[in-house]
């Protein structure tokens, strides 16, 4: 279903003459696509940001994680020649 055209009705209940006034509203279809378009750009960004801050927290865990093996294999050794 599309929308040709757009009105705004105003009623007030002390009108004497029961009569409405139709206010014709533009159309705002271009405006409202580019704002849902920016959105999804826009949320798709920061999706991409999330997914490289945990890419990058998860490689700093494993980082730290293989510096402690290798800490551990030194103090052995150390330990070892000892």
């Amino acid at each position: 279903m599309k929308v040709k055209n757009l009105y705004l009705i105003r009623l007030h209940p002390e009108n004497k003459n029961n009569t409405f006034e139709e206010i014709k509203v533009i159309n705002l279809s271009n405006e409202v696509e580019n704002l849902f378009n920016y959105r999804k750009i826009n949320q798709l960004k920061y999706n991409n940001i999330e997914k490289q801050i945990e890419h990058e927290q998860e490689c700093q865990e494993k980082e730290c994680q293989e510096k402690d093996y290798q800490e551990k294999e030194c103090q052995e050794k150390d330990y070892q020649e000892k």
